[in-house]
């Protein structure tokens, strides 16, 4: 792709494109090196199409803060789903584990990496039975 721009014009389409792919040549061929990574994002963007279905109703919550934790919780779901873990249950063990983080004085600031749907307990995995698990299930 080097040889190819230095024969053609600096402000041309082509360029800019050429320009595009050889900043993001490492991103762009990660799936190469690591075979846990898609080729394409098809499977996220069909786990989100929900999501943008329902964009629109965000400018009816009532405010900006109102759009921002629909959007957080949105996307924890979705996350849960993609991961194989059951929304219900994660946000149940989301909420107790920081119920009691913050019931013990602890500072809002917290590593919220921790509670990411990925690092969530076994018993919120999608699909367990009821009597193999401690988390209430939805009526």
């Amino acid at each position: 792709m080097e040889e190819i721009q230095t024969t053609i014009s600096t402000g041309s389409r082509l360029n800019t494109a050429i320009n595009y792919v050889l900043k993001r040549r490492e991103s762009l061929t990660r799936f190469l090196e690591d075979g846990r990574a898609e080729l394409d994002t098809n499977a996220v963007e069909r786990q989100f199409k929900s999501v943008q279905m329902l964009r629109k109703n965000v400018y009816f919550m009532g405010s900006d803060e109102g759009g921002e934790t629909w959007a957080i919780f949105s996307s924890l779901i979705e996350t849960c789903k993609l991961n194989g873990y059951d929304p219900y249950r994660y946000l149940v063990w989301l909420f107790d584990e920081l119920s009691v983080l913050f019931a013990r004085g602890a500072s809002p600031v917290i590593d919220y990496r921790k509670y990411l749907p990925w690092n969530a307990p076994e018993q919120c995995k999608a699909g367990m039975k009821q009597e193999d698990e401690d988390v209430p299930q939805a009526a």
